[in-house]
């Protein structure tokens, strides 16, 4: 089942690092998260279901400045 989401904010860092927070929507239970790319690589999503969005963006900033890993 495809997963829609929109995309709410980016952060961009050193090394090509960027996140991007995004917001399922349309489902009973939204949830946030975020996409990560190293340069024009992208990564995969991350979900954090029953977390705020200043949890996501907390997790963005962490991968941008290089303190957080995506982990595949």
């Amino acid at each position: 089942m495809k997963t829609n989401y929109m995309e709410r904010v980016t952060y961009q860092g050193r090394e090509g690092r960027k996140a991007t927070v995004v917001r399922t929507s349309g489902l009973e239970d939204n949830s946030f998260g975020c996409k990560f790319y190293i340069g024009d690589n992208y990564l995969g999503i991350e979900w954090y279901e029953g977390k705020t969005e200043l949890y996501a963006e907390n997790a963005a900033e962490n991968f941008i400045k290089g303190i957080k890993e995506y982990a595949q």
